[in-house]
């Protein structure tokens, strides 16, 4: 038979093992439950996994993806995201946020966009998250936090207010000595492109030089490209002006009096380019003063934009002389329609030939545009019937009625 004492030494390593079993099974079953349960620790068991020399690690592949499709799907996360309850979304982003700041960043300005108010509450709880781990990566993080919601909120009032004041605030940006380059460099490149790059366009050469040397290479690239759209649409739109100088007065009112062929914006950039007295004719003969008004707004805008001296008061100006003008020359008309047309044609022998002013608009104390009785009888003249006018003429002199007839005839 076995000793006392063997006996007792079995029970004593039995009872051993069963308490290391007993144990091991604690601390395995509390890492499993912490693996699932807290998201940092999660992350820590992955990071040290992945560094196993045995773990295989894939090589990630660029994304091709075009920009356009990145941005449709960074929308449907954000989307997503914002549709899940606060405490998931959180977490999701807790890990992103580790492993990605930038896609983090991202995905948090999108969000703010659509819903500032559950953002908020998302972002805190992920900041709870991080103030879990240590106090220097919680001091960070809170750092880094502020200056993520400056910089959203200065992206926000630079994206979505009028483009001129956007421009001023870019030159205030740019002369701050509060602001590091790197804090330049993520407004820039953060900065929506088309907003940036009509921005761009307008400033002057100095400006325009820092703030591409402020770029990622690829978004200066696109950048670029799309500065160069808005000069040539520009171009276009100036020729396009030119061209309305020489048109019928009824063919330009269709094209440029409304805004079914050109935006708002585009009219601002074309009235501007023509000459005062071509914009009031045709402006004269709209009458849709709010549309008028929307127009002289736009010339004022645009001028502005370009540092120019605005123009759309003297427009304002030769509008109301113009049309006072027209209405006077309808009262005339109808005035001479009951006249015989002898007494017409004495009339106008003697107004043809006289070219003193009668009267003028003046602009910069100076006359821009001269009435004289040969100007208001051949505007009387072109306006009444057919049958009148032949009669008028077969009543003058042949050279008078040579001249008459030459300056009818002119455009």
């Amino acid at each position: 038979m076995e000793s006392t004492s063997n006996v007792k030494s079995k029970k004593s390593k039995k009872v051993t093992i069963i308490i290391i079993a007993v144990s091991v099974c604690v601390i395995l079953a509390g890492i499993t439950f912490a693996y699932f349960k807290f998201p940092a620790f999660n992350s820590k068991i992955k990071n040290l996994m992945a560094k196993l020399p045995w773990v295989s690690h894939k090589e990630v592949k660029s994304s091709s993806l075009t920009k356009k499709e990145i941005n449709e799907k960074m929308d449907d996360i954000a989307e997503y995201y914002l549709s899940m309850g606060i405490e998931d979304a959180a977490d999701r982003l807790y890990l992103i946020k580790r492993d990605d700041e930038e896609l983090y960043s991202n995905l948090i300005k999108l969000m703010n966009k659509k819903s500032s108010a559950k953002t908020s509450e998302i972002i805190k709880l992920v900041r709870n998250l991080e103030s879990k781990g240590d106090l220097l990566a919680y001091l960070h993080n809170e750092i880094t936090h502020q200056q993520q919601n400056r910089l959203n909120s200065e992206l926000y009032k630079l994206e979505n207010q009028d483009l001129l004041i956007t421009i001023k605030e870019i030159k205030n940006i740019l002369n701050s000595e509060d602001k590091s380059r790197k804090e330049l460099a993520d407004i820039f490149n953060y900065m929506d492109e088309e907003v940036l790059a009509n921005a761009i366009y307008y400033l002057d050469e100095e400006s325009k030089i820092r703030v591409l040397n402020l770029l990622d290479d690829s978004k200066r690239s696109s950048i670029e490209s799309q500065i160069l759209a808005v000069s040539n649409k520009k171009l276009e739109l100036k020729d396009l002006a030119k061209l309305y100088e020489t048109k019928p007065l009824e063919s330009v009112i269709k094209e440029i009096g409304n805004t079914e062929q050109h935006s708002m914006e585009e009219l601002g950039v074309i009235y501007s380019n023509l000459p005062i007295l071509k914009a009031a004719e045709i402006l004269s003969q709209i009458s849709d003063d709010d549309f008028v008004k929307d127009v002289l707004a736009a010339i004022r805008r645009e001028q502005n934009l370009n540092n120019a001296e605005s123009s759309s008061d003297k427009v304002s100006r030769a509008i109301e002389f113009t049309k006072e003008y027209n209405s006077k020359i309808n009262e005339l008309v109808q005035v001479y329609e009951q006249m015989s047309p002898e007494k017409i044609a004495l009339i106008t022998e003697k107004m043809i030939n006289n070219n003193a002013t009668v009267t003028a608009l003046e602009l910069d104390s100076e006359p821009a545009f001269e009435v004289t009785d040969a100007d208001i009888i051949i505007d009387v003249l072109s306006k009444l019937k057919d049958k009148t006018l032949s009669k008028v003429i077969s009543y003058m002199s042949t050279e008078n009625a040579y001249k008459l007839t030459q300056m009818l005839a002119k455009p």
